[in-house]
């Protein structure tokens, strides 16, 4: 009986249709709004979203290793990399993006046991994106004042012959997260706001002022009905309208909300003014 009830919290935990939500200030300077992203940045939770079928669901990055897509057997490394961002497993062995943020990253190509590699170029890789015969990676960084980043193609210019890099197009702040909409659109979560690309480089801002920045986005999914992006990060899953860029936030329960220590909160209020 213990089994089954704790199986069957899991499964509510997981159902994102399932949670409730949170209302965020709509003054992200007034002493609430400041207090609402305080509370969230420093939180112990952080999700990451995946679709069961067409359900939208949310695993504790805590709980799991969540991989989407296979990963190499060896762990690569490369001069003063030792941690993958990303990778993606391509005809002639490994694409392998690396990312430390102000310490700078590279994209590398690794042979099929790792064995053999080479970099390609210094982008600081956040993830690989596929189409029916394209490569594609988004890249960038934010830290402190600076934001920036891009869609770049991978490809080579000859069966077996060495990786190269182009960009495809310049996006407005660092991307966090990516999925294709079925208009073959992107849809990017950024550092700042949410956008969509087009593959000629086309950039539409769907949400400005995004209130993330601290939360640090990680992962984001299209609804089964296209209507939605449900997308992961400290603390909340995110929900966005595309149709109006609406965005709110949600948790399982209120247990998952973060408290901070009264004298902090007054500390803030004061700062803010009540």
């Amino acid at each position: 009986m213990l089994f089954a009830t704790a199986a069957t919290l899991f499964a509510q935990e997981r159902d994102v249709s399932k949670w409730i939500e949170i209302p965020c200030p709509k003054d992200a300077q007034s002493a609430e709004g400041a207090l609402w992203n305080y509370r969230a940045n420093y939180s112990k939770h952080e999700w990451r979203v995946f679709l069961d079928g067409q359900k939208v669901c949310a695993v504790l990055t805590t709980q799991t290793n969540f991989a989407t897509r296979e990963v190499p057997k060896f762990t690569p490394e490369a001069e003063n990399f030792h941690r993958a961002a990303a990778t993606l497993k391509v005809s002639d062995g490994w694409l392998v993006g690396f990312n430390r943020g102000e310490w700078g990253g590279a994209l590398y190509w690794f042979n099929p046991d790792g064995t053999a590699k080479y970099r390609i170029s210094e982008h600081q890789i956040v993830d690989f994106v596929e189409t029916s015969n394209r490569i594609f990676a988004i890249e960038g960084l934010a830290h402190l004042g600076l934001s920036e980043g891009s869609i770049i193609s991978i490809s080579q210019s000859s069966n077996q012959g060495p990786w190269q890099v182009t960009t495809q197009c310049r996006l407005p702040q660092a991307p966090r997260a990516i999925v294709q909409h079925s208009d073959g659109s992107w849809l990017l979560v950024l550092s700042d706001s949410f956008v969509s690309a087009t593959p000629d480089g086309k950039i539409k801002t769907i949400v400005q002022n995004a209130r993330w920045r601290s939360l640090y986005p990680n992962s984001m999914v299209l609804s089964g009905d296209v209507n939605t992006v449900c997308v992961g990060m400290r603390q909340f899953v995110a929900k966005i309208t595309l149709k109006n860029g609406t965005v709110s936030f949600f948790v399982p329960d209120r247990s998952y909300l973060n408290q901070l220590p009264k004298e902090d909160e007054d500390g803030i209020r004061n700062v803010y003014g009540k």
